[in-house]
């Protein structure tokens, strides 16, 4: 569904911005291509999910020509009006509590104790990793927490090195996409890319206690078949795109 979102969003966007269909009747068709998967996704509930797909198009909103005063003015209206009606009809109990004892800390032990957990395990970690062969004992280490139990086994050396391949490959699929020879191709990547970089970001960040719990997967190395087969899909689509480049000056 992501990646198919990705690929039919950028030539809405090439078309638009070409004149090939009108701005209305582009915007028409991105909202029922984002509404009615999103509506199902959020009676699931997958917040996750839709908060990459949402990220996802943001990215190739902003390297469009849409001016930027609309952008953050869309932004805003994001955060104004999706955001409450979000909170007041959507979210179910147990994420409004992830939520809250992420921002009240000490607030709800129970829905912490993931939290507590995965932050000791990295505490644990130190410098070169925790080789006493007593491990904290962290939820699913295998996929959402799998920063964690990197971090414990590997430490602060491991971590690190998973976060300088991350930003490294985010710049070159960046890369990429400016050197792409057409607008859609561009948009192709920068859209791939966004949805790498918000699994990036997220699953550290739900580890350490910046984000909330969503169980989003870490790219290329949290276990689960789909994740990774479409993680692959998507580093395919990359590299296709790749071979065909602008023509050099």
């Amino acid at each position: 569904t992501k990646i198919g979102l990705v690929i039919v969003t950028s030539y809405i966007l090439e078309d638009m911005g070409t004149k090939a269909i009108s701005m209305i009747r582009g915007w028409v068709y991105l909202a029922v291509i984002y509404g009615i998967p999103l509506l199902l996704i959020m009676k699931q509930p997958d917040f996750g999910t839709a908060m990459v797909i949402i990220f996802s198009f943001v990215c190739m909103l902003f390297i469009w020509n849409l001016k930027y005063r609309y952008f953050l003015l869309a932004i805003s209206g994001l955060i104004v009006v999706v955001i409450p009606l979000v909170w007041n009809f959507y979210l179910e109990p147990f994420q409004k509590k992830r939520i809250l004892s992420l921002i009240f800390e000490g607030s709800d032990p129970v829905s912490e104790w993931n939290l507590v957990q995965s932050k000791e395990a990295i505490a644990s970690g130190g410098l070169t990793g925790n080789h006493t062969g007593v491990l904290v004992k962290v939820p699913v280490k295998e996929s959402d927490f799998i920063y964690s139990a990197v971090s414990e086994r590997m430490g602060f050396i491991g971590t690190t090195a998973i976060l300088v391949l991350a930003f490294f490959f985010l710049v070159r699929c960046l890369y990429v996409a400016s050197k792409s020879s057409r607008k859609a191709y561009s948009y192709i990547i920068v859209g791939l890319t966004g949805s790498y970089a918000f699994h990036f970001i997220e699953n550290m960040g739900m580890c350490v206690g910046l984000l909330p719990i969503t169980g989003i997967p870490l790219p290329f190395v949290s276990m689960g078949g789909t994740a990774m087969m479409v993680n692959f899909i998507s580093l395919g689509f990359i590299l296709n795109i790749s071979m065909d480049r602008k023509p050099s000056s």
